[in-house]
């Protein structure tokens, strides 16, 4: 009888397991792939560091800086340069640094004249009425249709390849929704928070942007290198019951059969493949919600140019594609100049998104059309002018779980069946946000949470 089994080793899986194991729980990691680690892939080739999965995280608070310390990556972590503070959005098909000021803001040419005084009066409109509604109606209640085509609409893009006419704000941007929820606004809210960290005289904690010299796989292969053995790949879960003394899996794994036992079930599996789990049908039936819950499809390109090739300084984080200027791509990530060591000396390496919730038709071309897609978008918004040293394609045909209006009911699912199962514990990047640090921190309190409840 082991204390606890996770199903499923990406990083929710391998963080929580971490977390059981650091406190002292004898526990087991089930993973159907070859290796752990989920969507954080990525391969040395020519010189070039491709990834096609996440290129970085964000560090949010000192918290999950210390788990990243913990992990003994604190010598691998890396800082971007100065130049990754400045974003780049299309308008009028040409890519524009967005103002890293307000005063700067004010000649910028991202927002129209009306969208600029929509942005400049949102504090003088009142709180919305909704409890839940799409990131495009409140960004249209509160800015205006100019602010969500060129600012909130691409970043819906960049964050979740998805569509703010579907998005939840509440879900999909919970920060700025309670700023209006709490203090009637957001330029209310941003004041209303600057005043009470001053009063209590607490420093806010300065995000961080990182990475990691091997990129961002070292943060899973350091996990799993942590846990060793009890980690197990290409096992299939044939099989769960649960009953008064706890769970009971039965799994495959190259031709033999295996049963293991245990007080706790972690269940860190995609939401889609929930239904494919052998679970109890009462399990099932509680967390069938899920089962409606979107993916964006998203097929990645990585490209590497001779630094001469590239008219486009590149100094910054990357260029974002809004809807009305894009033919397929979402954006392109400028890797090498973002972290080093992503290229060859001479070299740039760049991260192109084709496809999302607007354009899924082109998230499914084959690999030749997409390299052909993305370096026709690359020569007419960069001015890439040469055929690619190295160019890899890769498809995500469920990249990333977009929160629709109505996704609460969803979560009440997960908190219903953790609820009537206490043993249970389900986590992904589809409870708690879609970004890898995010990720990590919800499984990691998720499985304290789960010790706990003894």
């Amino acid at each position: 009888m082991r204390d606890a089994i996770v199903i499923g080793g990406g990083l929710s899986g391998l963080s929580a397991a971490w977390e059981l194991r650091r406190r002292g729980a004898d526990v087991i990691v089930l993973e159907l792939l070859e290796r752990p680690g989920g969507v954080m892939i990525g391969e040395r080739r020519e010189g070039f560091l491709i990834e096609h999965g996440p290129s970085e995280m964000m560090l949010k608070n000192a918290s999950m800086e210390a788990q990243i310390q913990a992990l003994g990556l604190g010598e691998e972590l890396q800082r971007p340069s100065a130049n990754a503070q400045r974003r780049y959005i299309v308008r009028d098909g040409r890519p524009v640094a967005l103002p890293q000021n307000p005063l700067s803001g004010v000649f910028n040419p991202i927002l129209s004249l009306r969208g600029k005084l929509g942005l400049a009066s949102e504090w003088l409109r009142g709180k919305g009425v909704q409890d839940d509604e799409s990131v495009a109606a409140f960004v249209r209640r509160r800015l205006g249709q100019d602010f969500l085509d060129y600012a909130v609409g691409p970043l819906c893009s960049g964050i979740y390849a998805g569509d703010p006419e579907q998005l939840s704000m509440r879900h999909a941007f919970p920060v700025l929704w309670n700023l209006e929820k709490q203090y009637g606004g957001m330029i209310r809210g941003a004041i209303g928070k600057m005043r009470e960290r001053r009063a209590a005289g607490t420093p806010a904690y300065i995000k961080q942007l990182v990475s990691f010299r091997g990129g961002m796989r070292s943060l899973p292969d350091a996990i799993a290198a942590s846990l060793g053995e009890v980690v197990i790949c290409k096992a299939r879960v044939k099989g769960v019951s649960q009953d008064a003394g706890g769970w009971t899996l039965d799994y495959e794994r190259e031709g033999r059969s295996y049963c293991e036992r245990a007080r706790k079930l972690v269940i860190a599996v995609p939401a889609y493949e929930l239904a494919h789990l052998p679970l109890p049908a009462a399990i099932q039936d509680t967390l069938s919600p899920l089962a409606s819950l979107p993916y964006s499809p998203v097929a990645t390109v990585f490209t590497g140019f001779r630094r001469e090739d590239i008219a486009h300084a590149l100094d910054g984080f990357g260029v974002l594609v809004p809807r009305k200027e894009s033919r397929g791509l979402i954006g392109t990530l400028f890797l090498s100049s973002l972290f080093e060591g992503r290229a060859p000396e001479g070299c740039v390496a760049l991260l192109s998104f084709v496809g999302g919730m607007y354009s899924p038709q082109y998230a499914r071309l084959d690999a030749l059309a997409l390299c052909s897609l993305v370096r026709e978008e690359l020569g007419r918004l960069l001015g890439a002018r040469a055929v690619p040293l190295v160019e890899q394609a890769h498809h995500w045909p469920k990249a990333i779980p977009n929160f629709p209006v109505g996704y609460q009911a969803m979560l009440d699912s997960l908190d219903l069946a953790e609820q009537r199962w206490p043993g249970l514990s389900i986590v992904g990047n589809y409870r708690g946000g879609p970004a890898a640090g995010d990720s990590m921190m919800a499984a990691i309190n998720a499985a304290a949470r789960l010790l706990a409840r003894d």
